[in-house]
């Protein structure tokens, strides 16, 4: 198995060093950078945004990277100072450039089942690191939700219950339960009378999910946008799906300045 894995990670990094700025000029992902947001998140396995980032003279201000397997913490800060921008970049199932003894890019059954549990631990409390020798417990969601001073923005779970979130581009199929997981619990405490008016940000998932999928994602009290602007047809050309994200941005960083985040 860790023959096959070594394989596997191999394979995956030789596809992934495709994706650089020169060979792909017109991705959609340069309009993502000039969105100027406080955080990206992405299932995304390659480095494009933060080097697109880099052409647009932002720096790596620091990272977090002390994890060797998983990516609850794992980020990078980038930070333009003629612009007085900063934003950091989670890559949450892992990189595959970071630590290449490490399995960073998360795949495989065994992979994923790890990260839920680490994400419930996260949400529940019993999620603890190292920092500097020292290990640091993070206060269990619940508890954030009801003190804004234990909100440090330690991991980008942390986005789904205190920023705005505008998911394009995924499709959030039953395979990204670890997302799913994180929405679910959210919809039951937003029905939580203790708790639900703490939660005030908003998640908007743009694009067409089957019936079901639209469904799930209704009961978890995410917003599903299907049709302003409207999605490409099934089986429609690479312009036309690049024309609907770039109208999706425009959307999204109108409603950004309309609300200051």
């Amino acid at each position: 198995m860790r023959s096959l894995s070594a394989m596997m990670r191999e394979k995956l990094k030789k596809q992934l060093e495709q994706f650089t700025p020169q060979n792909h000029p017109e991705s959609i992902l340069h309009a993502l950078a000039d969105l100027q947001a406080d955080d990206y998140l992405t299932t995304n396995y390659d480095t494009f945004l933060r080097r697109i980032l880099e052409l647009r003279g932002y720096e790596q201000k620091s990272s977090q990277h002390s994890e060797t397997k998983y990516s609850i913490r794992r980020h990078a800060c980038m930070e333009n100072k003629e612009h007085s921008h900063s934003c950091r970049i989670w890559n949450i199932h892992g990189t595959y450039n970071d630590k290449p003894d490490s399995f960073t890019i998360q795949y495989g059954y065994e992979h994923y089942c790890g990260c839920i549990g680490k994400i419930d631990n996260y949400l529940k409390g019993t999620y603890t690191y190292q920092l500097h020798k020292k290990e640091v417990s993070v206060p269990r969601m619940y508890k954030k939700l009801q003190d804004y001073k234990l909100r440090k923005g330690e991991s980008w779970i942390d986005a789904f219950f205190f920023s705005n979130i505008h998911i394009l581009g995924l499709n959030l199929s039953p395979e990204e339960i670890d997302l799913l997981y994180i929405l679910n619990l959210r919809s039951r405490w937003l029905r939580d009378p203790k708790i639900k008016n703490r939660i005030r940000n908003r998640i908007v998932f743009y694009g067409q999910p089957t019936n079901a999928v639209k469904a799930l994602l209704e009961q978890f009290s995410v917003e599903v946008r299907s049709s302003s602007p409207e999605p490409p047809c099934e089986n429609a050309k690479n312009e036309a799906y690049e024309d609907y994200y770039k109208r999706v941005l425009k959307d999204i960083k109108s409603e950004m300045g309309q609300s200051g985040n």
